[in-house]
Formats: structure tokens, sequence, C-alpha cells
């Protein structure tokens, strides 16, 4: 899992027209950019980078957001793999956190979670019941953890 504070780092690092513009073609509107928006097909540019706000946005189809978003929509990446893959372009050195105590602790809590479903299941005779009479025989509740 990568860390919070370096992918905040590497979002202050960022300028999204360097970003964009490794991508497409922008040209300087005002105090923005313009282009013609590589999310649908268009002959008049709609698409518009604000270095101020950090942001685009496209009028055309509605398409918006910051550079994470726009490699994440351009290349059809997940958030990680989007941070990954700026990182890889800006030569930023991401820190990774084990993450995986988030992970165990969810997993312990869906784990008593189970449990109690199981046990309400055998504290409850009309469930288990119903249970047997749809053809769920008392192995198959065991082996599979059923609950109620």
């Amino acid at each position: 899992m990568i860390d919070n504070a370096s992918i905040e780092s590497l979002k202050n690092s960022l300028d999204i027209v360097d970003v964009i513009g490794s991508f497409i073609e922008l040209r300087k509107s005002g105090a923005n950019y313009k282009a013609n928006c590589p999310f649908h097909g268009e002959k008049t540019p709609s698409f518009v980078v604000s270095p101020s706000k950090q942001i685009y946005h496209c009028f055309g189809c509605g398409a918006g957001g910051d550079s994470i978003k726009f490699v994440m929509e351009l290349e059809k990446l997940s958030y990680p793999e989007a941070i990954e893959k700026l990182a890889n372009m800006h030569n930023f050195s991401l820190n990774y956190t084990k993450g995986s105590s988030d992970y165990s602790d969810a997993k312990r809590v869906l784990e008593a979670i189970g449990q109690w479903y199981v046990k309400k299941l055998n504290q409850n005779q009309n469930a288990m019941q119903y249970l047997l009479d749809r053809g769920i025989s008392q192995s198959s509740i065991e082996n599979f953890e059923i609950g109620y």
C-alpha cells in the first residue's frame, strides 16, 4: 500500500499542465490551456486545463478532475496504478506501508461477525429448519458457515 504522505507529496509536486501535456497537445488560451478532449471525439477544443486550480474540465462531455484522475481515465488504471505511473513519469520515489494491518483488522472483524451469525442460526430452530427443508444439509451449513 502506498503511504498517504507519499501520495500527498507527489500530488503537490505535479503540475497538471505537464502531466496532461505529456499525453495530449495543449494550446495556451489566456490563463488556461485548451485541447480537443481525449475522452470523446470533437472538432472544436472544449477541454480546458487550469494551471491555477490544477484541474481539467471538458465542457463537451463533462469529464474533469486532477492529474491523477486524468491518468486513471485516459489509461484505464486504478488509483494506485495511476499514482505509480505518475511517480515513474516524474522520477518520484514512493514510500510503501505494509498495509496488512488494515487488511488483518478488517478480516478479524468480518470473521467475528460471521461467527456471530453462525451462532444466531444455531440458536434459532425455525431458521435452521427452514434451511434443512430447503435441502441444505447440516454438513453444508457447517462447511459453508451459513448464519442467520
